[in-house]
């Protein structure tokens, strides 16, 4: 093995030769390495990033789950009216809805999105 003083960064792969690259890629991934520089250069380089990357600051680890907590899903207000009909054409067959005050109606079915009753993502209304 040689002796590397040089730290192993993303940016500074391009400085090591082709036999130092080798070692530090059997050191890593314990397999011999591929015989294409270029694919070394990327396993390592992904593998660097991966070690850097693995661990989240507690600030940032936080933020993750406070905004896991949180509904940040996008409301699209369509301005739709109480007992207006919604029509799609999918495949051959006429799909109606009908909007309530508080749910939409399919097939005499209460629904509270469209999303639930599995018709928004199936037939693409209001698409």
């Amino acid at each position: 093995m040689c002796s590397m003083k040089k730290k192993i960064r993303v940016e500074n792969l391009d400085e090591f030769t082709l036999t130092e690259l080798k070692e530090i890629y059997l050191k890593e991934f314990k397999s011999d390495p591929p015989k294409n520089r270029s694919l070394i250069e990327r396993a390592l380089a992904y593998r660097i990033q991966e070690k850097e990357k693995t661990s989240l600051k507690a600030k940032h680890e936080k933020s993750l789950k406070n905004s896991l907590l949180k509904d940040n899903s996008k409301k699209i207000d369509y301005n739709l009216s109480v007992g207006q009909k919604l029509t799609k054409i999918y495949n051959g067959k006429t799909y109606e809805v009908l909007v309530a005050k508080d749910s939409f109606v399919y097939k005499n079915e209460h629904y509270k999105s469209l999303l639930q009753a599995r018709i928004y993502r199936d037939h693409s209304f209001l698409i």
